[in-house]
């Protein structure tokens, strides 16, 4: 599996400016990591993304860089980093936590309202 197929070009840019967003309403380091945490990314991952930074950018794209790279873990072999973040960001959305505000085309790029 190459890099890029997980996700297809046409959504990286959009990706990385909706997890921009997300990273600029997010920019506490714990929030971040609880975040992370809750969508089950272990200790491990969590500590390679720069959680700290005020640079939203730089931790969109290393979001994306993870999301990208063919993931397989046997003891869980059904995570994946992207859809462990998205259905984290539908739980909270469901339950009405709002630690940051995603627009409606953010939304809907996440597949959390439809088009």
């Amino acid at each position: 599996m190459e890099l890029d197929s997980f996700i297809e070009q046409e959504y990286r840019i959009p990706l990385q400016e909706a997890l921009t967003r997300w990273g600029d309403d997010i920019y506490d380091y714990q929030q971040r990591r609880n975040f992370l945490n809750g969508a089950s990314f272990d200790a491990k991952s969590i500590r390679k993304f720069p959680l700290n930074t005020n640079n939203a950018p730089s931790l969109a794209m290393a979001l994306i860089i993870e999301f990208s790279k063919p993931n397989f873990n046997s003891k869980h072999p059904n995570f994946h980093p992207l859809v462990a973040f998205l259905k984290n960001l539908y739980e909270q959305d469901e339950k009405g936590i709002e630690i940051y505000e995603l627009s409606d085309t953010d939304k809907t790029l996440f597949y959390l309202k439809n088009s």
